[in-house]
């Protein structure tokens, strides 16, 4: 979390409120100035751990927090989002169900500042080749933390964009599913990422691109395998 703290008691209640018990909660306040660290320290709750640090952005702040984390599956909420109370039991049980599958995602909502919900995202495709060409948009989700160690940390070089980058890694590393049901809610207002940095969030995702394409083996090994790409990688 950065300076929302505005948002922030909600996006807490909601972990506070999942349905399944057995979870941890690490709460990273990337140097907040908002009152936010006041507010973090006067948390008294076994299971929610709060890490404070300088401002490192994004990125290294979810490194730093999954860098804490003990538990078999991993997520990150951002702090002005809210889980849905069953998003947690639901994905851990798809993957406790489907143990080939490391990564699995779901539906998610739209709401504006005020919680009132906008629309549904319910058409993901999480498939490598599709992954490869655009972000579907994935908001809610569990991983194996297995397949967290093979794939590495999210990129810091990539802020805006670091998530899609991780997603075409995990993709790349082992099955996923979308389970179609709506279990986390988006909220878009002036002041997200998106709002306030747009340009370096095009040039994150510029970034992701050619990041896929080295790992490929470059423009050709690229292209070889997803030939629909064309001119987006470069």
């Amino acid at each position: 979390t950065y300076n929302q703290a505005r948002w922030l008691p909600a996006a807490i209640d909601s972990v506070k409120g999942q349905t399944a018990e057995d979870w941890e909660l690490i709460v990273v306040n990337d140097g907040s100035t908002d009152g936010t660290r006041s507010f973090l320290d006067r948390i008294d709750a076994p299971r929610i751990r709060v890490v404070h640090q300088e401002n490192a952005r994004l990125p290294a702040a979810r490194n730093r927090g999954f860098g804490a984390a003990r538990g078999q599956f991993l997520t990150w909420t951002s702090s002005d989002n809210l889980l849905a109370p069953t998003m947690l039991e639901r994905l851990g049980a798809a993957l406790e169900e489907h143990p080939e599958v490391g990564f699995v995602a779901s539906h998610f909502g739209w709401i504006d500042a005020s919680g009132r919900l906008l629309r549904l995202t319910r058409d993901q495709d999480l498939r490598p080749r599709s992954l490869a060409i655009l972000n579907p948009g994935i908001a809610g989700f569990l991983y194996r933390a297995d397949l967290a160690r093979e794939v590495g940390e999210y990129d810091r070089d990539l802020e805006g964009a670091e998530d899609w980058d991780m997603w075409i890694r995990l993709a790349a590393a082992a099955p996923n599913a979308v389970l179609p049901e709506v279990l986390y809610y988006y909220r878009t207002h002036d002041e997200s990422m998106t709002a306030r940095i747009p340009d370096r969030v095009r040039a994150a995702s510029g970034g992701t691109l050619r990041s896929a394409r080295r790992r490929c083996g470059g423009e050709k090994g690229l292209e070889g395998r997803y030939p629909e790409l064309g001119e987006r990688v470069r």
